[in-house]
């Protein structure tokens, strides 16, 4: 016993390394069984996070925001069928009617891979927004408009519903089709305005319609416009439903479509992160802005043309009109408060009595005038005091948005990504050790952690540089095509002289017969790989080549080639070999030159033509999901800056398998590195014997792999496990944040309200506000002495 205890206690000094790694490791990985245990999203979210990185390294979508309508349509359909809340719960069927009424855009920004891919993009992005609407809305209009009467059903004194499905009756329209939908638009709308009477929204969107069918706006050769009125009984009716409206006390679409749409993906087998993602997906605000644009523009469009025809007190009775619809937007849980709206039509309006002030005074008494142009550079200034507040307020949220703990972020997709290649072939080499028995043999001479290190930073640096670099175009054309051709002989040029010198060394073999048998067996081997039409080449390059060309040349040829053959002959007929021996060259030779041969080929035709080089590297990037609204309008900010190149190269990398090319290209120079220590190791019994054989190679090169690749999945793990629950929490944190956010749309008002008096205490700006507003009642007194002329 005392024996066996003090053998124990030498094996745990020997392997003291070892046990505080596995002790580590049982920590971190303690730790995150407690953390993912108490995270809302739970182990569900965390086994669909691996999942979704096998299926990038495998090429397929990850999200349901990433497929195609059609498919994005079949998902939605089945999951309302299989939910029995979408029949029996009001919120859930209006969430669900949300969902079917436009698919998620991921699946518009794949293949983007550089600022120029960016721009083209952003100009086809229209074309591919409204074909993508049209398929996913033939599929699912239907099933919207049925979910949507389902929630009114169920809870028919609930205005919030009523108002939602007077938006999606809209929201399901094409833009290519003049009227709704359905025939019974109007019907629902009537039936909307009596459940929800304080309510202007059913009649404008009435009025609305009905002027849209009954006018046509006519531009002249000034750009001054006049309002033709196609249907004079349809029109009146516009003026009705407009008048109906006018009179009521508020303009309100409602602010329930988040959480109703956050109500029904919760009961869907989206993991939470895609929850939210699909719920926030929704363009309920869009919608909106929509709405009263279009009524915005027809009251402009009337006043504009009144004011050419000269028609005062229609343009001051429509100006009026404007004020009032600004008063409306206002109120409490209005979702129109958090937009300019309740300001532009407010300057829109005085701007419109300004200008009739300019052209007719008997229009106003003095005190009406002096009014006129007070209310108009105070609704200026509200107006820019607003939209800087909002300006401020949005910058602060992109600030913020940035990724929490990025550090901990770039760690743990880094290093998760390692372990999805690193895993299957650890295990798959551990295996083949454990079955053949190879464990108990000799172990081979180990590298040492400095090579290690070196060999694994070299292979992630080359495969960055190939696979993220590169397709990047971070560099100048001229220049990453000089040190691609550089890495790309120099790595020939390596493969082939360890490879020779292996061969020459364990087979005793001398350089000239050695070089002669390499070069007798490329000959075919290029033939073979290079040319797909033998005889093509034979024709154009040899049998149409000029008398002073070919006979030399073929008698070049013949001589080189017979001497070739003559030096093969006589290793293949010594007899100082067996004939296993000379097989086994034969063979590793052979090797060779399918390894090199048409490598080299192709780098050779790059040389000569480095643009042939570009076709060697794809672009194609997935990016997440967003809100396309967001993002043009982010991108009309600033179209003309071009977005860093080097924000594009861990994009390409990941999406190019740049990690799995790395692990490769890392044992590859860690493979290279050890026979040639093997094979100028002295001492080295299982190389120093002459019988092949008797040489297990294979096994060793195994062991030395799984060993490698064991230590490089330990630290990749280690990394793992100690950055994911950071990157947990963070994420627990956002998603509390955009939840808060999708159930609270109208909570950023606070914050506004907050930077709007933090402007009114700024005098410097406030004085540049009231300089532009001069301008801008210039810019009015212009339009109205042009108007006039």
């Amino acid at each position: 016993m005392e024996i066996l205890s003090s053998e124990k206690i030498r094996q745990l000094k020997t392997n003291w390394l070892q046990l505080i790694l596995f002790g580590v490791l049982a920590l971190l990985a303690l730790r995150l069984i407690i953390v993912v245990s108490n995270s809302p999203s739970g182990w569900r979210s965390f086994r669909d996070d691996w999942e979704d990185q096998a299926l990038r390294v495998l090429g397929r979508t990850t999200s349901i925001g990433e497929e195609l309508p059609t498919t994005q349509a079949e998902y939605w359909l089945e999951q309302i069928k299989e939910i029995p809340a979408t029949q029996n719960n009001p919120q859930v069927a209006l969430g669900a009617a949300w969902m079917l009424a436009e698919p998620q855009y991921g699946f518009l920004k794949r293949n983007i891979s550089s600022s120029q891919d960016l721009q083209v993009w952003s100009e086809k992005i229209s074309e591919t927004f409204n074909q993508s609407q049209e398929e996913y809305r033939a599929k699912c209009r239907d099933a919207c408009l049925n979910q949507a009467a389902i929630a009114t059903r169920l809870a028919p004194k609930n205005v919030d519903f009523w108002r939602q499905r007077a938006l999606l009756l809209f929201a399901v329209r094409d833009d290519s089709e003049q009227d709704p939908y359905t025939d019974d638009w109007l019907q629902v709308l009537e039936e909307g305005a009596a459940h929800d009477p304080e309510n202007a929204l059913y009649d404008y969107l009435a009025a609305s319609q009905f002027y849209l069918q009954s006018t046509e706006t006519i531009w002249d050769e000034e750009n001054q416009l006049t309002l033709k009125i196609t249907n004079p009984r349809i029109y009146a009716q516009a003026e009705q439903r407009l008048q109906a409206g006018l009179k009521k006390p508020t303009l309100n679409v409602g602010t329930i479509t988040w959480s109703a749409t956050l109500e029904f993906v919760k009961r869907t087998s989206l993991p939470l992160e895609d929850q939210i993602k699909a719920a926030g997906s929704r363009n309920c605000s869009f919608l909106s802005l929509i709405i009263i644009s279009k009524l915005q523009r027809w009251l402009n469009y009337v006043c504009e043309s009144d004011l050419l025809q000269k028609k005062y007190s229609a343009v001051i009775r429509n100006s009026r009109r404007e004020q009032r619809i600004a008063e409306q937007l206002t109120g409490k849980n209005n979702l129109y408060e958090s937009t300019f709206f309740k300001y532009s039509f407010r300057t829109s309006a005085l701007g419109h009595l300004f200008q009739v002030l300019q052209l007719n005074h008997e229009s106003f008494t003095p005190a009406e005038t002096v009014e006129i142009e007070q209310n108009l550079q105070q609704a200026w200034l509200k107006r820019k005091i607003f939209i800087e507040a909002l300006d401020r307020y949005h910058a602060l949220q992109d600030a913020q948005s940035s990724t929490e703990a990025p550090l901990a972020v770039t760690l743990t997709v880094f290093s998760q990504r390692f372990i999805v290649f690193l895993l299957p072939l650890s295990l798959l080499l551990f295996l083949l050790v454990r079955l053949t028995g190879w464990l108990a043999a000799v172990p081979p001479p180990r590298p040492g952690w400095w090579r290690t290190l070196i060999v694994w930073f070299s292979g992630v640096s080359l495969s960055l540089f190939i696979w993220g670099v590169i397709p990047a175009d971070v560099l100048s054309e001229q220049a990453w095509n000089i040190l691609l051709l550089g890495l790309c002989w120099g790595g020939l040029i390596m493969i082939m002289t360890v490879s020779l010198l292996l061969i020459h060394r364990r087979a005793n073999l001398p350089w000239l017969q050695l070089i002669s048998l390499l070069l007798f067996l490329a000959a075919p081997v290029l033939l073979c790989f290079q040319f797909t039409s033998l005889l093509a080449f034979v024709e154009q390059c040899w049998i149409q080549s000029p008398l002073t060309m070919l006979i030399p040349a073929s008698l070049l040829i013949v001589v080189s080639y017979g001497v070739l053959v003559y030096l093969v002959s006589r290793f293949l007929h010594s007899t100082e070999r067996s004939a296993r021996r000379k097989l086994t060259v034969s063979g590793f030779i052979l090797l060779v030159t399918l390894l090199v041969v048409p490598a080299g080929a192709e780098v050779f035709q790059a040389s000569l033509n480095p643009v042939e080089m570009q076709t060697w590297f794809g672009r194609e990037v997935s990016m997440e999901d967003a809100n396309p609204f967001r993002m043009l309008a982010g991108w009309s900010k600033k179209s003309q800056k071009q977005i860093p190149k080097w924000v594009w190269i861990y994009p390409q990398w990941t999406t190019h398998n740049g990690e799995g090319f790395a692990i490769m290209l890392s044992l590859s120079i860690l493979l290279g590195w050890s026979l040639l220590r093997w094979s100028n190791s002295k001492n080295n019994k299982l190389l120093g014997s002459t019988d092949v054989s008797q040489q297990p190679v294979f096994q060793q090169i195994v062991r030395l792999l799984k060993h490698s690749s064991l230590i490089a999945l330990l630290v990749a793990s280690t990394v793992y496990l100690a950055a994911v629950p950071i990157v947990i929490a963070a994420q627990n944190r956002i998603n509390e944040k955009e939840i808060d956010s999708l159930l609270n749309p109208l909570h950023p008002l606070q914050e506004v309200d907050t930077i709007n008096i933090e402007i009114k205490k700024n005098p410097v700006l406030i004085q540049s506000f009231e300089e532009r507003i001069k301008e801008i009642q210039q810019r009015l007194i212009e339009e109205a002495n042009r108007i006039g002329n």
